[in-house]
């Protein structure tokens, strides 16, 4: 898990205890160090998150703040720039309900854990798993990464 000097958010599930990187609040100077560790512009970080130029330059500036899936996505990237270099490179992919379903089921992950995760609510999950809403650009980010390579989810939580 990436270290962190804040306390884990821990949670148990029937036998199983879980800790969870703790959901951090990016500040402007942070995000901006961020992706000029990144050696990236602004429109290619955007891309990384799916975002607009004009929302990245809000966080930057201190007017809004990542959400958490955002903020998650900066927790891994900041632990390894690499990441956003690959995640760059790729298009930002859409996805349906069954799969987000078989991205969680291959985590192992109830719902409410998996959302717990990637820093989105349990309510939003089950509205991807219903087709009933898609993820955001953070959050697509996110899920393309967690399906590709399911052992990053062992940098944002670990089982006991």
């Amino acid at each position: 898990m990436i270290p962190t000097t804040e306390p884990y958010i821990q949670v148990m599930n029937k036998k199983t205890i879980y800790r969870f990187l703790p959901m951090r609040r990016y500040s402007a100077d942070e995000v901006k160090h961020i992706r000029q560790s990144c050696d990236m512009t602004q429109r290619a970080f955007a891309d990384v998150f799916g975002i607009s130029v004009k929302t990245l330059e809000a966080w930057e500036q201190g007017i809004n703040t990542p959400g958490s899936a955002a903020a998650r996505l900066l927790d891994l990237i900041g632990y390894d720039y690499g990441f956003a270099t690959t995640v760059a490179k790729q298009p930002l992919k859409e996805y349906n309900g069954q799969t987000v379903k078989a991205i969680r089921k291959t985590l192992g992950l109830p719902r409410e854990l998996f959302a717990l995760a990637i820093g989105v609510s349990e309510t939003a999950c089950g509205s991807w798993e219903q087709d009933k809403s898609t993820p955001n650009g953070p959050a697509s980010r996110l899920l393309w990464m967690l399906e590709r390579e399911p052992d990053i989810l062992d940098l944002l939580m670990e089982r006991e």
